[in-house]
């Protein structure tokens, strides 16, 4: 299951945002494992971290490599292997 930080069903693009956290071996291991995830499924995953914050060059041109790539993929639409369901909270 993939619950990323921001989604755009309509193109199947995913944000997240990398905190310092991200910089541990064992925590981007599992992100790399999660993007690879969602690369079977479709999905594009587009990270930012503090540094894409001061200068958003970076982040704006991945975003936009993102949404390219994902535009090739509408043909396919009905094929999607992902959905979309809101996620419960336990209270």
């Amino acid at each position: 299951m993939l619950t990323p930080d921001l989604f755009d069903p309509e193109f199947g693009v995913a944000g997240e945002y990398d905190g310092v956290v991200h910089d541990s071996l064992s925590v981007r291991r599992r992100d790399l494992d999660r993007e690879e995830r969602a690369r079977q499924a479709g999905i594009e995953v587009v990270s930012m971290n503090s540094t894409d914050l001061v200068d958003r060059t970076s982040f704006d041109r991945r975003l936009s490599n993102a949404y390219t790539r994902a535009q090739r993929r509408q043909q396919l639409r009905d094929q999607r292997s992902w959905q979309v369901e809101p996620h419960r909270f336990e209270s």
